[in-house]
């Protein structure tokens, strides 16, 4: 994990490698990453990715170098031939900076400071003048915000608040009360290790540098650290940087995957909501039904005084209390008419239910589409990679080999203890409908935003039993675990398990659901994170 103990290491080697070299070029690979030539078998790559954010040195130059952004022409403007002077770790956080001196607009000598915070969805790339001033960042404070801490052009950068919690003052049960204790951390520590007190934690972090990989029993890279643990079958590495480059070598791949698989989806729905533009203007022109039936009563009605073949005829409409004239064909008789405008009517009819019909199948398929984009968007493990591949292929938008098996996937969910409550969270179609099938219990509590994709969370605990926090907890998770995550007074339905049912003919995870109540929160993972069970 790229956490402070390997932010760490990284910022002694870069800068035992890089002080006193260039920034000679610098290109946008997209959006959030970065790439500097230094040398020439020398690249400094940086991301601040949400799932990905790193830094590392590569020896070849990636070639997909065509993004641009106002960051990068800042960086450009400012850092190209800027000299190394020094990089460290900032305040023993997830923080690398990098401090050039450069030249400014007038060739004077100058100097600069480029700050990389590696912090999961709020990681950020921000560039400083000699005075710490902002000149440019890839992500912004809104203007809506309440934080003391804010990242404007030309505002003084602030770091990161942090708990500021000592080792000394925190017991072994309470270990992720530390910054930097992460229970992702936790959960890979050797055991023994793990009987010392934190502060023997923390040195010994500090002292390894068995560089692994852990892999899991088909080979798929689980998770990356500076030590070795006996109960992991690994890969290990000499070099610190060979080890992020061969981890994020595949997730790289996998996030090609994912774009290529959401531009299909994509393609998909746009399709597929012209389609439904397309009949909504056909059930518009069958607006004659009723019409046709009228002049069809009309005319047989007043039959018996109608003589004759007519290209139109004049009648009193009984329904309207006036005269109307309706066209007829002059090579029928007029009770032949009458049935042609019966016949009409009756097609049209049958013409409306069918397009209706097509229009609730298009709406469910939507509904997929839509919810497996969220899913596919906020994947972050290799199972549920795997689980949305599954749906991917249950959909029929992957085109497979036919004799190619589908794997077989466990069941993927996210486990939550609160209240001594379990809460049990699915991550995307395929783990809602598994997780909603695994439970036993149907007065059990179900959890969903309204009418937003995301995923269905169920407590193990009866309305009855259940306090007003574990309500709300299970609200919030359902609220965070969604496209509203980063929204505030989030809608969030809930009620019994049994009264939660499968729409007819959707594809995984789509439900409909009755006797339900409604509670409005505000996600915020600070208040979920400590009680995630690994």
């Amino acid at each position: 994990m790229f956490d402070k103990f390997i932010i760490k290491d990284l910022a002694y080697e870069l800068n035992k490698i890089l002080v006193g070299l260039h920034f000679q070029k610098i290109w946008g690979i997209n959006i959030n990453t970065f790439q500097v030539k230094i040398k020439s078998n020398i690249y400094l790559i940086f991301s601040a990715d949400s799932k990905s954010a790193h830094i590392s040195i590569h020896e070849q130059k990636n070639n997909n170098t065509s993004f641009t952004s106002s960051l990068l022409t800042s960086l450009k403007k400012h850092l190209e031939n800027a000299k190394i002077i020094s990089i460290q770790q900032l305040n023993d956080d997830r923080i690398i900076e990098i401090f050039l001196s450069g030249k400014n607009e007038i060739l004077e000598e100058t100097n600069y400071h480029l700050i990389l915070e590696f912090m999961g969805r709020h990681s950020n790339i921000i560039l400083l003048d000699g005075e710490r001033k902002i000149i440019n960042s890839l992500k912004f404070t809104p203007y809506d915000s309440e934080s003391e801490r804010i990242i404007r052009n030309s505002y003084k950068y602030i770091e990161p608040d942090k708990n500021n919690i000592s080792l000394e003052t925190i017991s072994k049960d309470n270990l992720t009360s530390y910054d930097g204790f992460y229970k992702k951390l936790i959960s890979i520590l050797p055991k023994d290790i793990l009987s010392l007190s934190p502060t023997q934690i923390y040195d010994w972090l500090n002292s390894q540098k068995e560089y692994c990989i852990y892999i899991d029993k088909v080979n798929n890279y689980i998770d990356f650290h500076k030590f070795n643990n006996d109960n992991f079958d690994t890969i290990k590495f000499d070099c610190i940087f060979d080890m992020i480059n061969e981890f994020y070598k595949g997730l790289e791949k996998s996030n090609f995957d994912l774009k290529k698989y959401l531009s299909l989806i994509k393609s998909k729905i746009k399709k597929l909501k012209n389609k439904k533009t397309k009949i909504k203007k056909d059930i518009e022109r069958t607006s004659n039904i009723d019409k046709f039936k009228k002049y069809g009563e009309l005319i047989f009605a007043n039959a018996y005084k109608l003589k004759g073949n007519k290209d139109s005829v004049i009648l009193f409409d009984y329904y309207e209390n006036k005269d109307i004239k309706i066209p007829l064909d002059s090579k029928l008789t007029i009770t032949q008419n009458a049935k042609k405008f019966y016949k009409r009517a009756n097609k049209l009819s049958r013409s409306v239910l069918h397009l209706n019909n097509e229009l609730k199948k298009i709406d469910l398929e939507l509904n997929d589409l839509l919810q497996l984009s969220y899913d596919i968007e906020n994947i972050s493990s290799k199972e549920e990679f795997d689980l949305c591949m599954e749906a991917l292929d249950n959909m029929k938008i992957l085109k497979q080999n036919k004799t190619t098996k589908k794997a077989n996937i466990e069941p993927y969910f996210i486990k939550y203890e609160y209240n001594n409550s379990v809460y049990k969270v699915g991550k995307n179609s395929i783990s809602n409908e598994k997780l909603r099938a695994s439970i036993s219990n149907k007065h059990h509590i179900w959890f969903h935003v309204k009418d937003v994709p995301g995923s269905h969370v169920i407590l193990e605990k009866t309305l009855e039993d259940a306090k007003d926090d574990d309500i709300v907890f299970g609200a919030k998770l359902a609220a965070y675990y969604s496209k509203s995550k980063n929204s505030s007074n989030v809608m969030v339905d809930y009620t019994k398990l049994k009264y939660v049912k499968k729409i007819r003919g959707a594809k995984s995870g789509l439900v409909t659901y009755t006797n339900q109540s409604s509670i409005f929160v505000t996600p915020n993972i600070n208040e979920l994170i400590e009680y995630l069970i690994k």
